[in-house]
């Protein structure tokens, strides 16, 4: 507070990404040796530009193989097909944002939870999609639980997944 009252600029580093996101008006993602992002705060987390900043500033999922396949062509009601038409081989890394409780008009999928552990503020779910015979993996934030166990629907944003080539 008192460096930003003052006007003066400071150049923190840290390995620490929520100290980062804490105190810091833009950051500067490195690895390697070399800057692979920048930007807010914010921008990073809704809209790294390299799946390790994605993975650095916040829990995700990273969807492998068959069930990539699956959750890309429409597992959660949504398509993401424009995003990986440009890679022959890609990553699918989803934040737990992605899934919220439907609202009004909003077209959620039906899901049997099979096991869940709480892990804080997010918890891992191990479900089956209604329709398909797949049991995956994901994560949501602990405070939709409840509601999740009473309604047995989820919406699946595709905005909080993240498409990149695979490293």
């Amino acid at each position: 507070n008192i460096l930003k009252s003052s006007n003066t600029s400071t150049l923190i580093v840290t390995h620490d990404p929520q100290e980062a996101m804490r105190l810091s008006d833009r950051i500067l993602v490195m690895l390697n040796g070399s800057i692979v992002d920048e930007g807010s705060p914010d921008e990073l987390y809704k809209n790294s530009k390299h799946a390790f900043s994605v993975r650095l500033l916040g829990a995700i999922m990273d969807f492998k193989n068959e069930i990539k396949k699956l959750i890309i062509n429409g597992l959660f009601g949504q398509k993401l097909l424009k995003r990986t038409e440009k890679y022959n081989d890609y990553e699918l890394l989803v934040r737990p944002d992605a899934f919220t409780i439907p609202k009004n008009n909003e077209k959620g999928f039906e899901v049997e939870i099979i096991y869940s552990k709480n892990l804080g503020p997010i918890t891992e779910l191990t479900i089956k999609v209604l329709g398909h015979s797949e049991v995956i993996k994901i994560l949501i934030f602990s405070n939709i639980l409840i509601d999740l166990v009473n309604s047995k629907k989820l919406f699946f944003n595709k905005e909080w997944a993240f498409v990149f080539p695979k490293s």
